[in-house]
């Protein structure tokens, strides 16, 4: 045993994560040790096996070439099915999800009796993994945003539908885009009345590199409940308020 403690070296960190494997290990003087695998690493351009010793659970590094063959090749093998588990975005992954307009307005064509306003839209979502140790790779971020007419209420316009494919780094923040959209709005200074388009809510939908959603960033339960059609919707579709139905216009006479 000291001889295989001697290719050793002991690690300072003690965090032994939930998906560690055991799995008895033999060097190649035939000394072996029942261990929980870590995880393999390139290290310095060696090939590095990190675990923890079941017995005392100190924490270790290894050079995988100081252990038997099959080990070897029974660890590349896990490891290769372990990484990409790892890397999968489930529902229980904590991330804040954080959606802002960035909206800009300009008057076009204001007078003492009305505003013909403008207003641009770009859509930025700020996605922030929590987890400290695991990287979420190829998942799918879409987002839609959505406008209702200011006089035939009742509809919903698609203003904005992007779609992109992104990582997710760990402790770290992902920035994503969707796409830019603006619509004018006609108020008079005399009058409630009103004419053109406002925005009415946005959904953003997560899945991961399974194509399997795992989180939803709405401000409207409407838009969640009927998510299909989010995932679905192109810009200029139109869609009852709830989103569970489409419509051939805005006018919903």
């Amino acid at each position: 045993m000291k001889r295989f403690a001697s290719l050793l070296v002991i690690l300072a960190a003690s965090f032994s994560p939930a998906w560690a494997l055991q799995r008895t290990l033999t060097n190649q003087d035939g000394v072996s040790i029942v261990a929980e695998l870590d995880e393999l690493i390139d290290k310095d351009g060696v090939e590095t096996l990190s675990f923890k010793r079941v017995s005392d659970q100190r924490s270790f590094e290894i050079a995988l070439s100081t252990l038997s063959f099959d080990d070897q090749s029974a660890i590349r093998k896990w490891w290769k099915e372990e990484e990409k588990a790892r890397q999968l975005l489930s529902p229980n992954v904590d991330l804040d999800i954080n959606f802002k307009q960035n909206r800009k307005k300009k008057s076009i064509n204001s007078s003492y009796y009305s505003d013909n306003n403008r207003y641009s839209y770009t859509p930025e979502v700020r996605i922030t993994n929590d987890d400290l140790y695991r990287s979420f790779k190829g998942n799918k971020v879409r987002i839609v945003c959505f406008a209702e007419h200011t006089y035939h209420r009742g509809t919903l316009k698609v203003t904005s539908a992007s779609d992109s494919v992104v990582d997710f780094p760990r402790n770290g923040d992902t920035t994503v885009y969707g796409n830019s959209y603006e619509f004018a709005n006609y108020e008079s200074d005399y009058s409630n009345y009103e004419y053109g388009w406002e925005h009415a809510g946005y959904i953003v939908v997560i899945r991961n590199s399974k194509d399997e959603i795992t989180h939803i960033k709405t401000d409207e339960d409407d838009f969640q409940r009927n998510v299909k059609n989010a995932l679905k919707a192109d810009e200029g579709d139109y869609y009852s308020k709830d989103l569970r139905s489409e419509r051939s216009s805005y006018r919903n006479y």
